[in-house]
């Protein structure tokens, strides 16, 4: 029986015309599960659905033999049309198989390589590498964002992009905003009184009750107050 797993494969996309057909040029590495080159092994590229794909030998005109035969080094190549593709290469009766999604048109090739056993044994499937030309949506499983600020806290925004906070200050702590506000960095008070202390430490916050204020103890051991609405 043939044993299937999904191996670890450099597989890249680049558009070879303008043309209709959206040809895409093909260039793979076939390799095992731990990464290791599969010289001369048979390459079958399919559809998603499992069909054999249409393969060429050049800019789509010329139709290749399917399945190809890596070279000594596991490499390989072909042109297809866009779409997505199972690329399964064969080696000594075990089956390693790659996943490949191609975009015409966009700034830079998209790429999804998955390595990992496709169910004869408990390992898990794991993504290996991916070439975005844009942020990772949330819809998909990624934040929105393609940047975050370093140190900040990742907030959820149901099916919008994250919000991320700032650093904060030194003692400060992520305070909630409520049901319906995003939780920010400020200070928690370490008292609640009519008066505040006559002396403070450097962190220190105090909430006064009579003329309603948060209160901070500053870096020359001072308070300062903003009056609260």
């Amino acid at each position: 029986m043939i044993k299937k797993m999904l191996g670890v494969a450099l597989l890249l996309a680049f558009a070879a015309s303008a043309s209709a057909q959206q040809c895409f040029h093909f260039l793979g590495t076939a390799t095992d599960a731990a990464g290791a080159p599969l010289a001369s092994a048979s390459v079958q590229v399919n559809t998603i659905s499992g069909a054999a794909a249409t393969i060429y030998s050049d800019a789509c005109s010329t139709t290749t033999t399917n399945p190809l035969t890596a070279a000594s080094d596991g490499t390989y190549g072909f042109y297809a049309v866009a779409g997505s593709y199972h690329v399964d290469s064969t080696l000594s009766g075990k089956t390693y198989r790659s996943i490949l999604t191609s975009t015409y048109g966009s700034t830079a090739p998209f790429g999804l390589q998955l390595a990992g056993d496709l169910g004869n044994t408990t390992a898990v499937p794991q993504v290996k590498s991916t070439h975005l030309s844009a942020a990772l949506p949330v819809a998909q499983g990624g934040t929105g964002v393609a940047t975050l600020t370093a140190h900040g806290v990742v907030i959820g925004e149901g099916t919008s992009a994250a919000a991320i906070t700032s650093a904060g200050t030194v003692g400060q702590c992520l305070i909630s905003g409520g049901a319906s506000a995003d939780p920010a960095f400020g200070w928690q008070a370490n008292g609640l009184a009519a008066s505040i202390p006559a002396t403070c430490s450097v962190g220190q916050t105090y909430l006064k009750t009579d003329t309603p204020a948060k209160c901070y103890c500053t870096a020359t051991n001072t308070w300062k107050c903003a009056t609260l609405s």
